[in-house]
């Protein structure tokens, strides 16, 4: 799953999924969006961050269906 593989990438650098400020979903179709939203209730739980919803005509990989950006303000943890 995407948020996995963020969060072990977030660790590396030493941080958790709760340090994310920013989530941006780059997607092709948004009608599995509403899907996604109990795991993200359950990866960031009261402190959710904001999000952003990019629509894009193709990834560079074939057969990607999204991609997630997960940002960290420093500045903030």
């Amino acid at each position: 799953m995407a948020l996995d593989r963020g969060a072990r990438a977030l660790a590396r650098d030493g941080y958790r999924l709760e340090d994310v400020t920013r989530i941006i979903f780059l997607m092709r179709d948004t009608d599995g969006f509403p899907s996604c939203f109990p795991l993200l209730r359950d990866a960031f739980g009261a402190g959710r961050p904001g999000t952003t919803l990019r629509l894009v005509t193709e990834f560079d990989s074939p057969g990607t269906l999204i991609e997630i950006e997960l940002v960290v303000d420093p500045a903030q943890v």
